[in-house]
């Protein structure tokens, strides 16, 4: 089973840094997940071409996110919604005062 390490790994397998993916037993790799050292590694296939309007004909058609470009859309609505607490937290205040 593939597993991307979290913390480094020193052993009779050889060494690796947090963050390497490696290939293990299922045994040895359910191990290091239930104490936290790797979580479960799934290969990212390319993003293919979908289409928004679903069958033939026209219709818009859009490239799937990758990981990453979902991480940043992930990481800007939660910038957002802090945004929008400090300045309800704010208003709160003010209106105390």
């Amino acid at each position: 089973m593939k597993v991307k390490l979290i913390t480094i790994y020193a052993g009779p397998r050889g060494t690796y840094g947090a963050g390497d993916v490696a290939d293990f037993s299922d045994e040895e790799a359910r191990a290091l997940i239930d104490g936290r050292h790797a979580e479960e590694y799934a290969e990212v296939l390319p993003p293919e071409t979908a289409s928004l309007a679903g069958g033939k004909g026209g219709g818009a058609t859009e490239k799937a996110l990758t990981p990453a470009q979902e991480n940043r859309k992930a990481s800007a609505a939660v910038r957002a919604a802090a945004k929008k607490a400090v300045k309800a937290k704010k208003a709160e205040k003010a209106e105390r005062a």
